[in-house]
């Protein structure tokens, strides 16, 4: 099948029905996801360091003088001098990723904040019934969305009927 004239097409043809039957839909909310987690990456580097950052990502990544110690890679620690460092939210990996080989920015695939919930992988949102009383379900759901750094354009795309996104 391979070897045949139209593989290239046909393969582009159902990588494109894969795309509008499983992801298109909800592109812009996977997408929302990862920018959101980037505008979080940013503030935790303004606020804390770099080191913080990357040890936040997973338990077994330190930072180091200079570059970065893998627990799962046996190099020892990863230059970064050269080609950099790469962080790369994503929604559909569980746990970290990472591509070290010349000549391209070693890099780091990481779960995105939110994806667990995303995924259905936590319990059920807390119910903010007291809050409701007090100001009223839209400003409670509101504020129950604010429980991490989020831009207004994440915030105006959320879902309305609820705080849990699909």
């Amino acid at each position: 099948m391979l070897d045949s004239t139209d593989a290239v097409s046909r393969i582009a043809k159902a990588m494109d029905q894969a795309w509008h039957e499983l992801l298109a839909t909800d592109w812009p909310q996977l997408r929302t996801i990862c920018e959101r987690d980037v505008v979080h990456r940013v503030g935790v580097i303004g606020e804390h360091g770099w080191a913080t950052t990357i040890e936040s990502l997973h338990p077994g990544i330190a930072w180091r003088a200079g570059g970065i110690e893998i627990g799962f890679f046996r190099g020892g620690t990863v230059r970064l001098a050269v080609y950099g460092l790469l962080l790369i939210p994503s929604v559909f990996v569980g746990n970290i990723a990472a591509h070290l080989e010349d000549p391209w920015p070693r890099t780091l695939v990481y779960p995105a904040r939110g994806t667990a919930a995303l995924w259905g992988e936590q319990g059920t949102v807390p119910q903010p019934d007291a809050l409701t009383a007090l100001v009223g379900r839209a400003r409670a759901r509101m504020l129950v969305a604010l429980d991490a750094p989020a831009s207004t354009s994440y915030l105006a795309r959320k879902p309305r009927h609820g705080t849990r996104l699909r």
